[in-house]
C-alpha cells in the first residue's frame, strides 16, 4: 500500500481524534493517544510472529487498517475501499452486500489476534484490537489477563552486590550492569530502565519490593560478586520485585591464574543472562527466539585495554559536567584507537560529543561533523545500535534542517531500540519544534517512564510541557526537580524563561542570576538577564550590559541564538533578525526551536520573520488562543 497517500492533514487528524475518542471506551485509547513510532513497532512484531506470517492477505489487512487510523483517514476504513484495495476486487463489478470477503476475513483477523495475543504475544505490553462490527483498530496498553501466562515484561538491571574489598571488583559490577542494561534493551517487547534510574535506586539501599514500585518494574537483575585468592564467584538471578523470589539464578566462576580474561567472563555471564531473559519474557517459537539473542549483543571489544578505557569513560560521562565530558570523550577516543571496530565506544564517543557541544557552545558544524562520522561508524559495525540511528537522526535535523530526512531515523531508532531514552527525548525536540506538541509529549513521557529517578530527563520534559504552552504543568515539574536538587541549573533556566514570557520578570531574574552565579561560563543566563532588563523597559541599561557581555566574550563562541533573544527583548528587531541569521549560517544548535519558542511570538506576524523561517525550512505555528494566553499570565500574576 501507498503510506503516502495516508499524510494526515490537521482537519483529518482532529477529525480522527473525535470520532476515536466518541468510539474509544476507558480501556481503549484513539491512536492518536500514542507515539505513532510504538504503533509501528507493535504493528511490526504482529506481522512477522508465527500466527500472521503465512498469512500476506491478512498482514495487508491489518497494515491497511492500522496505517489508515494512524493517518486519520477513515475513508480508507470503508468496507467498499478495503475490499478494492486490500482484497483485489473490481470496482466496476464490486458489491458488498452481495461479496462478503472484508466481513469473512475480518472475523478471521479477529480470531487471529486472540490466538496470538493468548499465546506468543502472551507478554506484549500493547495490543490492537479490531471491534465486532468496526474496521477501526483500537491500541492499547494491555491489561492482565485473567490467567495470565507471564506478567508484563518489565525490569531493572541493578549492580551486583560486591561482597568484597578489591576496587577491581566494584569496577566489574559497574560496568557488567551498564552491560546488561545495553544489551537486555534491545529485547522486542522487553522494557529496561535506564541506567542512572537503576543506579540511584540500588544507591538508596531500598528493598527490592520498594525497588520495583519506584522504578515500575515487575522483575529486577540483581546478585553478587565475592572473590577468594585469585578466584571470583559471581551470582546473577532473575527475581520477582513484588516479593523477591527467584524466577532464574546461576552461578559463574573465574580462576585469574587459569587466564580467563576478566571481559570474557563479563560476557559469559551476560549471555546466560540474556538467554535466561528472553525465555522467560516470550514464548515464541524456536526461530523467533533466536532472533533477539542475536540483535541484542552489542558488538564489544575482545581487547581488554579498550575494554577497559570504555568502562572507565562511561562513569565519567555519567557527571553530566563539561570536565566530565571532556574526559569521558578523551578515554572514548582511545578505546577506538586501540579497537577501531568497538562498535559501542564509537556510539557513546558520539554521544558524549553531542551532549558537550550545547554547554560549551562549540561551533556546531564541526562538533556535530565528529558526532555524526561516530555514530555512523557504529551503525555500520552495528546496526541495532538506537542511539548512534538517533544520533544521526539529530544532526539531520539540528543542523543539517532536514526534518524529513530525520524523522524516518528517529522512528528507525525507536524500532529497534524501544527503550532508547535519547531516542524517545532527541525525537520530541523535533515534534515539538514542527508544533506535534502532543506527540512530543508522549514520547516525553516514555523518556521518564524508562529512566523515572533521572533529574535531567524530568527537566527536559517540564521544558517541553512549557513549549506546549502547558506553563501549569511545567512550572510544577521544575520546582519538584530544585526540589531533590537545587543545583540544578538546566531547570532553574527553564523556571525563569517560563516567568519571563509570562511576563513576572522579578520571579524570572532571581533565576537567571542564580544560574550566572554557579555557571558563569554559561553565557546563556547573562543573555536572559538582559532580556529581563529589555522586558521591564530598561532599554538603555539592557543595551549596554549586552555590549559590556559581546566584548567579555571576545573571540570565544556563544550563541547567536541567545544575542538574538536579547535583542529581541531590547526592541532591536533588525538586530535580533541578523542574530537569527547568523545562528543559521553556523548552524546553531537552538536554531531550530525558533517556531516554538515563547520569546519569539512577538515575530508571528511580521512577513520578515515567516520569510526568514521558510528560507530554513521551518514552519509557522498555529496562534496560541488569546484567552489561553490571557488566562496563564493571570494564573502566575
Amino acid at each position: 500500500m501507498d503510506r503516502s497517500r495516508l499524510v494526515p492533514s490537521k482537519a483529518s487528524q482532529d477529525d480522527a481524534i473525535a470520532q476515536a475518542d466518541s468510539l474509544a471506551s476507558d480501556a481503549y485509547r484513539p491512536f492518536s493517544a500514542y507515539p505513532p513510532a510504538l504503533v509501528e513497532a507493535t504493528l511490526d512484531r504482529l506481522v512477522a510472529s508465527s500466527t500472521f506470517r503465512r498469512s500476506q492477505r491478512h498482514r495487508q489487512f491489518l497494515h491497511h487498517i492500522v496505517w489508515a487510523a494512524l493517518a486519520g483517514r477513515h475513508e480508507q476504513l470503508k468496507e467498499v475501499i478495503i475490499g478494492l484495495e486490500v482484497f483485489g476486487r473490481a470496482l466496476a463489478n464490486y458489491d458488498p452486500r452481495h461479496d462478503p470477503i472484508v466481513r469473512v476475513e475480518a472475523g478471521r483477523v479477529r480470531e487471529k489476534l486472540a490466538r496470538f495475543y493468548a499465546g506468543e504475544g502472551a507478554d506484549e505490553a500493547f495490543e490492537i484490537v479490531i471491534p465486532v462490527g468496526s474496521y477501526m483498530p483500537r491500541f492499547a496498553r494491555r491489561k492482565a489477563a485473567a490467567k495470565p501466562a507471564r506478567p508484563a515484561a518489565s525490569l531493572a538491571v541493578l549492580p551486583f552486590n560486591v561482597l568484597s574489598n578489591d576496587p577491581s571488583d566494584v569496577s566489574f559490577s559497574i560496568g557488567f550492569a551498564d552491560q546488561l542494561i545495553d544489551t537486555l534493551g534491545r529485547v522486542p517487547g522487553l522494557k529496561v530502565v535506564a541506567r542512572v534510574s537503576a543506579f540511584k535506586a540500588r544507591d538508596d539501599r531500598s528493598e527490592l519490593k520498594a525497588i520495583g514500585k519506584l522504578l515500575g518494574v515487575t522483575h529486577a537483575i540483581e546478585g553478587s560478586i565475592q572473590r577468594s585468592g585469585e578466584r571470583m564467584r559471581c551470582i546473577a538471578q532473575l527475581s520477582r520485585a513484588r516479593d523477591g523470589v527467584r524466577v532464574w539464578s546461576q552461578r559463574f566462576e573465574r580462576d585469574e591464574a587459569a587466564g580467563v580474561d576478566v571481559f570474557h567472563f563479563q560476557d559469559e555471564i551476560a549471555a546466560a543472562v540474556l538467554a535466561a531473559v528472553v525465555g522467560w519474557s516470550t514464548r515464541v517459537d524456536e526461530e523467533s527466539f533466536t532472533a533477539p539473542l542475536l540483535r541484542a549483543r552489542p558488538v564489544l571489544s575482545d581487547n581488554a585495554q579498550a575494554r577497559d578505557l570504555f568502562e572507565r569513560a562511561r562513569y565519567m560521562a555519567q557527571h553530566g559536567t563539561v570536565d566530565g565530558y571532556h574526559k569521558a570523550i578523551e578515554l572514548f577516543e582511545k578505546a577506538v584507537a586501540i579497537d577501531p571496530r568497538f562498535a559501542q565506544a564509537h556510539s557513546h564517543l558520539g554521544a558524549a560529543l553531542a551532549n558537550l557541544a550545547p554547554l560549551v557552545f562549540e561551533p556546531a558544524r564541526t562538533s556535530f561533523a565528529k558526532v555524526k562520522r561516530e555514530a555512523l561508524r557504529a551503525l555500520d559495525l552495528d546496526p541495532f545500535d538506537g542511539d548512534a540511528r538517533a544520533l544521526v537522526a539529530v544532526v539531520a535535523y539540528r543542523i543539517e534542517s532536514n526534518w524529513a530526512t530525520a524523522e524516518p531515523m528517529f522512528r528507525d531508532a525507536l524500532h529497534i531500540a524501544p527503550n532508547s531514552t535519547l531516542a524517545h527525548l532527541s525525537y520530541s525536540w523535533g515534534l515539538v519544534f514542527n508544533g506535534r506538541f502532543a506527540e512530543a509529549l508522549q514520547h516525553g513521557r516514555m523518556a521518564r517512564e524508562l529512566d523515572p529517578l533521572n533529574l535531567a530527563v524530568r527537566a527536559h520534559h517540564a521544558r517541553l510541557h512549557s513549549y506546549a504552552r502547558e506553563y501549569e504543568t511545567a512550572i510544577s515539574e521544575l520546582h519538584a526537580v530544585l526540589d531533590l536538587d537545587a543545583h540544578h541549573l538546566y531547570a532553574r533556566l527553564v523556571l525563569g524563561i517560563i516567568h519571563l514570557s509570562l511576563g513576572q520578570h522579578e520571579v524570572a531574574m532571581p533565576h537567571f542570576e542564580r544560574v550566572a552565579e554557579e555557571a558563569p561560563q554559561h553565557s546563556s543566563a547573562h543573555f536572559h538577564k538582559i532580556c529581563v532588563h529589555g522586558m521591564r523597559g530598561e532599554i538603555k541599561r539592557g543595551a549596554r550590559e549586552l555590549d559590556a557581555l559581546l566584548e567579555r566574550l571576545g573571540d570565544s563562541h556563544y550563541s547567536p541564538f541567545n544575542v538574538a533573544l536579547a535583542r529581541s527583548c531590547l526592541g532591536d528587531r533588525e538586530g535580533a533578525y541578523a542574530s537569527l541569521e547568523e545562528a543559521a549560517r553556523t548552524r546553531d544548535y537552538l536554531f531550530v526551536s525558533i517556531p516554538a519558542h515563547e520569546l519569539f511570538d512577538r515575530y508571528r506576524d511580521d512577513p520578515v520573520f515567516v520569510d526568514l523561517l521558510h528560507r530554513h525550512d521551518l514552519e509557522l505555528l498555529p496562534p496560541w488562543p488569546a484567552e489561553q494566553t490571557a488566562r496563564l499570565r493571570g494564573s502566575f500574576a
